[in-house]
Protein backbone atom coordinates (compact mmCIF):
# COMPACT_ATOMS: atom_id res chain seq x y z
CA UNK A 1 0.00 0.00 0.00
CA UNK A 2 1.33 3.47 -0.67
CA UNK A 3 2.80 5.63 2.17
CA UNK A 4 3.64 9.25 2.38
CA UNK A 5 6.49 10.62 4.54
CA UNK A 6 4.94 13.43 6.65
CA UNK A 7 8.10 14.55 8.66
CA UNK A 8 11.67 14.44 8.58
CA UNK A 9 15.25 15.37 10.35
CA UNK A 10 14.67 18.96 9.55
CA UNK A 11 11.32 19.28 11.61
CA UNK A 12 9.19 19.65 8.13
CA UNK A 13 6.16 17.59 7.57
CA UNK A 14 2.54 17.69 5.98
CA UNK A 15 -0.24 17.02 8.30
CA UNK A 16 -3.91 17.31 8.46
CA UNK A 17 -5.98 19.44 10.74
CA UNK A 18 -8.23 16.67 12.86
CA UNK A 19 -9.65 19.55 15.31
CA UNK A 20 -9.36 23.61 15.96
CA UNK A 21 -10.33 25.52 19.69
CA UNK A 22 -9.84 28.82 20.45
CA UNK A 23 -8.19 29.48 23.60
CA UNK A 24 -8.89 32.99 24.25
CA UNK A 25 -6.64 35.10 21.27
CA UNK A 26 -5.40 31.48 20.03
CA UNK A 27 -6.31 28.73 17.69
CA UNK A 28 -5.28 25.36 18.98
CA UNK A 29 -4.82 22.95 15.80
CA UNK A 30 -4.41 19.11 16.54
CA UNK A 31 -2.88 17.41 13.86
CA UNK A 32 -2.88 13.80 12.63
CA UNK A 33 0.93 13.86 13.28
CA UNK A 34 0.75 13.84 17.11
CA UNK A 35 1.72 17.84 17.08
CA UNK A 36 0.00 20.51 18.53
CA UNK A 37 0.04 24.21 16.83
CA UNK A 38 -1.05 27.66 18.46
CA UNK A 39 -1.22 29.89 16.62
CA UNK A 40 -3.14 33.44 15.96
CA UNK A 41 -7.10 33.08 16.82
CA UNK A 42 -8.32 33.79 13.26
CA UNK A 43 -5.62 31.94 11.06
CA UNK A 44 -7.24 30.74 7.95
CA UNK A 45 -7.16 27.11 8.20
CA UNK A 46 -9.67 24.54 9.52
CA UNK A 47 -10.81 20.86 10.40
CA UNK A 48 -9.36 18.63 7.31
CA UNK A 49 -7.35 21.13 6.17
CA UNK A 50 -3.53 19.71 4.75
CA UNK A 51 -0.16 22.04 6.54
CA UNK A 52 2.87 21.91 5.75
CA UNK A 53 5.96 23.04 7.57
CA UNK A 54 8.61 23.95 5.51
CA UNK A 55 11.93 25.63 7.49
CA UNK A 56 9.65 26.22 10.51
CA UNK A 57 6.88 28.34 8.04
CA UNK A 58 3.71 27.04 7.66
CA UNK A 59 1.81 26.49 4.50
CA UNK A 60 -1.76 25.21 3.58
CA UNK A 61 -1.80 22.35 0.74
CA UNK A 62 -4.41 22.64 -1.26
CA UNK A 63 -5.78 19.43 -2.96
CA UNK A 64 -4.08 20.34 -6.11
CA UNK A 65 -0.96 20.58 -4.64
CA UNK A 66 -1.12 25.05 -4.72
CA UNK A 67 0.20 26.01 -1.24
CA UNK A 68 -0.69 29.25 0.19
CA UNK A 69 1.38 30.96 3.21
CA UNK A 70 -0.37 30.62 6.63
CA UNK A 71 3.06 32.24 8.62
CA UNK A 72 4.38 34.98 9.29
CA UNK A 73 0.87 36.54 9.55
CA UNK A 74 -0.02 38.81 6.88
CA UNK A 75 0.99 42.83 6.87
CA UNK A 76 0.47 45.36 4.33
CA UNK A 77 1.55 49.14 4.73
CA UNK A 78 -0.12 51.97 3.15
CA UNK A 79 -1.49 55.43 3.22
CA UNK A 80 -4.20 57.67 3.15
CA UNK A 81 -4.43 60.21 0.43
CA UNK A 82 -6.39 62.46 2.07
CA UNK A 83 -4.25 62.96 5.04
CA UNK A 84 -0.47 63.83 4.81
CA UNK A 85 1.93 61.78 6.11
CA UNK A 86 -0.74 59.09 7.99
CA UNK A 87 0.33 55.99 7.71
CA UNK A 88 -1.74 52.89 7.69
CA UNK A 89 -1.02 49.21 8.58
CA UNK A 90 -3.49 46.70 7.14
CA UNK A 91 -2.63 43.22 9.09
CA UNK A 92 -4.38 39.86 10.97
CA UNK A 93 -4.94 40.26 14.46
CA UNK A 94 -1.52 38.53 16.38
CA UNK A 95 -2.43 39.61 20.05
CA UNK A 96 -4.34 40.06 22.58
CA UNK A 97 -4.70 44.09 22.33
CA UNK A 98 -5.30 43.93 19.24
CA UNK A 99 -8.15 41.14 19.02
CA UNK A 100 -9.80 43.61 21.80
CA UNK A 101 -9.47 46.54 19.81
CA UNK A 102 -11.02 44.80 16.93
CA UNK A 103 -14.07 43.30 19.31
CA UNK A 104 -14.49 47.08 20.49
CA UNK A 105 -14.98 48.34 17.39
CA UNK A 106 -17.40 45.61 16.14
CA UNK A 107 -20.16 47.84 18.73
CA UNK A 108 -20.06 50.18 15.60
CA UNK A 109 -21.68 47.86 13.49
CA UNK A 110 -25.16 46.43 13.45
CA UNK A 111 -24.44 42.78 13.70
CA UNK A 112 -22.15 42.43 16.69
CA UNK A 113 -21.15 38.73 16.26
CA UNK A 114 -19.47 37.43 13.19
CA UNK A 115 -21.92 35.37 11.94
CA UNK A 116 -21.04 31.61 11.10
CA UNK A 117 -18.37 30.06 8.10
CA UNK A 118 -14.64 30.86 7.95
CA UNK A 119 -14.29 34.62 8.44
CA UNK A 120 -10.60 36.49 9.42
CA UNK A 121 -10.93 40.08 10.26
CA UNK A 122 -8.05 42.35 8.98
CA UNK A 123 -7.47 45.03 11.90
CA UNK A 124 -6.20 49.20 10.34
CA UNK A 125 -3.48 50.33 13.00
CA UNK A 126 -2.02 54.08 12.36
CA UNK A 127 1.67 55.13 14.00
CA UNK A 128 -0.44 57.83 15.43
CA UNK A 129 -0.03 58.11 19.10
CA UNK A 130 -3.42 59.74 20.22
CA UNK A 131 -5.58 57.40 18.33
CA UNK A 132 -6.87 54.17 19.37
CA UNK A 133 -5.04 50.65 18.68
CA UNK A 134 -7.41 49.87 16.07
CA UNK A 135 -9.07 52.02 13.69
CA UNK A 136 -10.98 50.14 11.51
CA UNK A 137 -11.25 46.65 10.54
CA UNK A 138 -12.65 44.48 7.64
CA UNK A 139 -14.15 40.89 7.72
CA UNK A 140 -13.57 38.07 4.95
CA UNK A 141 -15.32 35.34 5.26
CA UNK A 142 -17.07 32.49 3.19
CA UNK A 143 -20.54 33.29 1.26
CA UNK A 144 -23.84 32.50 1.15
CA UNK A 145 -24.64 29.76 -0.83
CA UNK A 146 -28.44 31.56 -1.98
CA UNK A 147 -27.64 35.09 -3.50
CA UNK A 148 -30.21 36.19 -6.04
CA UNK A 149 -27.79 38.75 -8.27
CA UNK A 150 -24.69 36.05 -8.04
CA UNK A 151 -27.24 33.49 -8.87
CA UNK A 152 -28.21 35.12 -11.90
CA UNK A 153 -25.18 36.72 -13.93
CA UNK A 154 -22.84 33.31 -13.28
CA UNK A 155 -25.62 31.63 -14.79
CA UNK A 156 -23.55 31.40 -17.44
CA UNK A 157 -20.82 29.55 -19.46
CA UNK A 158 -17.37 30.07 -17.40
CA UNK A 159 -13.75 29.27 -17.87
CA UNK A 160 -10.62 29.12 -15.50
CA UNK A 161 -8.20 27.13 -16.72
CA UNK A 162 -5.59 27.77 -14.43
CA UNK A 163 -7.62 26.84 -11.42
CA UNK A 164 -9.71 23.80 -13.73
CA UNK A 165 -12.57 25.51 -12.91
CA UNK A 166 -15.18 25.68 -15.51
CA UNK A 167 -18.79 25.45 -15.51
CA UNK A 168 -22.29 26.09 -17.95
CA UNK A 169 -24.74 26.94 -15.75
CA UNK A 170 -24.52 28.14 -12.27
CA UNK A 171 -26.92 25.05 -11.45
CA UNK A 172 -27.59 24.07 -7.86
CA UNK A 173 -24.99 21.05 -7.52
CA UNK A 174 -22.06 23.80 -9.58
CA UNK A 175 -22.91 26.29 -6.41
CA UNK A 176 -22.18 23.49 -3.54
CA UNK A 177 -19.15 22.47 -6.04
CA UNK A 178 -17.59 26.03 -6.36
CA UNK A 179 -18.98 28.14 -3.76
CA UNK A 180 -16.10 28.10 -1.80
CA UNK A 181 -14.68 29.92 -4.70
CA UNK A 182 -16.10 33.25 -3.97
CA UNK A 183 -15.15 35.12 -0.99
CA UNK A 184 -17.43 37.54 0.50
CA UNK A 185 -16.70 41.46 2.22
CA UNK A 186 -19.31 40.37 5.22
CA UNK A 187 -18.35 43.75 7.39
CA UNK A 188 -16.26 47.15 7.33
CA UNK A 189 -16.04 49.46 9.67
CA UNK A 190 -13.68 52.32 10.68
CA UNK A 191 -13.42 54.46 13.95
CA UNK A 192 -16.32 56.99 13.87
CA UNK A 193 -14.13 60.18 14.65
CA UNK A 194 -12.36 59.13 10.96
CA UNK A 195 -15.29 58.37 8.80
CA UNK A 196 -14.94 60.00 5.23
CA UNK A 197 -11.44 59.98 4.96
CA UNK A 198 -11.29 57.33 2.54
CA UNK A 199 -9.99 54.78 5.22
CA UNK A 200 -12.76 52.34 4.17
CA UNK A 201 -11.61 52.16 0.64
CA UNK A 202 -8.11 51.85 1.86
CA UNK A 203 -8.89 48.63 3.95
CA UNK A 204 -10.90 47.35 1.20
CA UNK A 205 -8.11 47.18 -1.41
CA UNK A 206 -5.91 46.01 1.24
CA UNK A 207 -8.38 43.09 1.62
CA UNK A 208 -8.35 42.63 -2.20
CA UNK A 209 -4.92 41.69 -1.28
CA UNK A 210 -4.93 39.56 1.01
CA UNK A 211 -7.68 37.23 -0.40
CA UNK A 212 -5.94 37.12 -3.78
CA UNK A 213 -2.79 36.55 -1.73
CA UNK A 214 -4.20 34.37 1.22
CA UNK A 215 -7.61 32.88 1.07
CA UNK A 216 -8.92 29.32 0.70
CA UNK A 217 -11.54 27.24 1.83
CA UNK A 218 -12.66 23.88 1.70
CA UNK A 219 -9.86 23.16 -1.05
CA UNK A 220 -10.57 25.93 -3.01
CA UNK A 221 -9.09 29.66 -3.94
CA UNK A 222 -10.91 32.59 -4.81
CA UNK A 223 -11.80 33.92 -8.02
CA UNK A 224 -14.53 35.98 -7.22
CA UNK A 225 -15.35 38.48 -3.91
CA UNK A 226 -18.65 40.15 -3.70
CA UNK A 227 -20.10 42.32 -0.74
CA UNK A 228 -24.12 42.75 0.07
CA UNK A 229 -25.05 45.72 2.21
CA UNK A 230 -27.36 47.85 2.56
CA UNK A 231 -25.45 50.89 3.36
CA UNK A 232 -23.84 50.53 -0.30
CA UNK A 233 -27.25 51.57 -1.51
CA UNK A 234 -26.36 55.32 0.05
CA UNK A 235 -22.39 55.12 0.00
CA UNK A 236 -20.65 52.95 -2.83
CA UNK A 237 -17.73 53.22 -1.23
CA UNK A 238 -16.86 49.67 -3.22
CA UNK A 239 -16.98 50.95 -6.25
CA UNK A 240 -13.67 52.74 -6.07
CA UNK A 241 -11.89 49.58 -5.43
CA UNK A 242 -13.08 47.65 -8.67
CA UNK A 243 -16.44 46.13 -7.38
CA UNK A 244 -19.50 45.93 -9.91
CA UNK A 245 -23.08 46.21 -9.29
CA UNK A 246 -24.74 43.04 -10.34
CA UNK A 247 -28.28 43.71 -8.53
CA UNK A 248 -30.59 43.77 -5.51
CA UNK A 249 -30.59 40.57 -2.89
CA UNK A 250 -34.05 39.44 -2.00
CA UNK A 251 -33.68 40.52 1.25
CA UNK A 252 -35.71 39.45 4.35
CA UNK A 253 -39.09 41.66 4.67
CA UNK A 254 -40.72 39.17 2.70
CA UNK A 255 -40.18 36.34 4.39
CA UNK A 256 -39.93 37.76 8.03
CA UNK A 257 -43.62 36.97 8.75
CA UNK A 258 -43.45 33.08 7.79
CA UNK A 259 -39.70 33.01 9.83
CA UNK A 260 -41.46 34.26 12.62
CA UNK A 261 -43.93 31.68 12.71
CA UNK A 262 -41.55 29.30 12.46
CA UNK A 263 -39.27 30.47 15.11
CA UNK A 264 -42.48 31.04 17.49
CA UNK A 265 -43.23 27.32 16.54
CA UNK A 266 -40.14 26.03 17.48
CA UNK A 267 -39.65 28.44 20.57
CA UNK A 268 -42.60 26.20 22.33
CA UNK A 269 -40.10 23.58 22.14
CA UNK A 270 -36.93 24.76 23.10
CA UNK A 271 -34.65 21.81 22.21
CA UNK A 272 -36.01 21.94 19.10
CA UNK A 273 -34.90 26.05 18.99
CA UNK A 274 -32.38 26.17 15.67
CA UNK A 275 -28.76 27.73 16.57
CA UNK A 276 -25.98 29.86 14.73
CA UNK A 277 -26.69 32.12 11.80
CA UNK A 278 -25.94 35.43 13.34
CA UNK A 279 -26.91 38.93 12.27
CA UNK A 280 -31.14 38.80 11.43
CA UNK A 281 -31.16 35.11 12.62
CA UNK A 282 -29.66 36.11 16.17
CA UNK A 283 -32.19 38.96 16.76
CA UNK A 284 -35.36 36.77 15.32
CA UNK A 285 -34.86 34.16 17.77
CA UNK A 286 -34.84 37.08 20.52
CA UNK A 287 -37.59 38.14 19.38
CA UNK A 288 -39.46 34.86 19.45
CA UNK A 289 -38.36 34.09 22.47
CA UNK A 290 -39.87 37.60 23.97
CA UNK A 291 -43.17 36.49 22.44
CA UNK A 292 -43.78 33.05 23.50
Amino acid sequence: MPIRKVSDSSGSYVAKILDRRIKNDKAELRLDNQKTLKLRRFVPVGVRDTIECIKRRLWARLPNNEKVRITPSWKYRTQLDSVPNFNVIIKEIDTKDELDGYEQLTQFHYRGNGGVGRRLPLIAKSTQWELPEVIGFIEISSSFLVNTARNKILNATYSDSERGIAWSKWTHKIQKKYGNAIARISRCVVYPELRGLGLSTVITNAALKFTKERWHIGGLRPIFIEITAEMLRYWPFVENCGFYYIGETEGNQHRAAKDMKYLIGKTMQASKLPQGGGGIMSLQRSHAMLLT
